[in-house]
């Protein structure tokens, strides 16, 4: 889990998720990544194998702000779908290969595709996107903490 992020850290991720100027900055960086996915059209074959970050041999990282984003729109995923998740190397919010957090999930999820001629153009992608993120933490006033997915919803569950 990710142990050492305040409580006060995690309250203000939650207060910060519900703001709409900020929900409204988050979501237009979001478009961002659907329009240059659009315009690239990798391969999406449903298959879930992206969802499995230890199968896949990557890790998914999130700022503090996503990870509450993704909890207030879908809910903190139950103790039992997370140590599942934690202990099988994927995703609590992964069920029968789909995305139950589709529409809501972070960034990282949504530029990943288990299309190898995507990685050069989505790592791009990312790094400027997350400029953008990091930005937007320094705008609102949002503490900024990059984590591992599974640790930050750990963590939000605790408070």
């Amino acid at each position: 889990m990710q142990q050492g992020v305040p409580s006060e850290v995690v309250a203000a991720w939650r207060v910060a998720a519900a703001r709409d100027e900020v929900v409204a900055d988050l979501e237009a960086l979001f478009g961002e990544a659907a329009a240059a996915i659009a315009q690239r059209g990798p391969a999406c074959w449903g298959s879930g194998r992206c969802c499995n970050f230890v199968k896949t041999g990557h890790r998914l990282y999130v700022t503090g702000l996503e990870a509450a984003y993704t909890v207030s729109r879908a809910g903190v995923p139950s103790a039992a779908a997370l140590a599942a998740a934690i202990e099988g190397g994927g995703c609590p919010y992964q069920s029968l290969n789909l995305c139950t957090v589709h529409g809501d999930k972070p960034l990282g999820c949504r530029l990943y595709f288990c299309d190898r001629a995507t990685q050069e153009w989505q790592h791009e992608l990312y790094e400027r996107l997350m400029i953008g993120v990091r930005e937007l933490h320094e705008r609102h006033g949002v503490p900024y903490v990059y984590a591992e997915w599974r640790g930050l919803l750990g963590r939000l569950m605790e408070t």
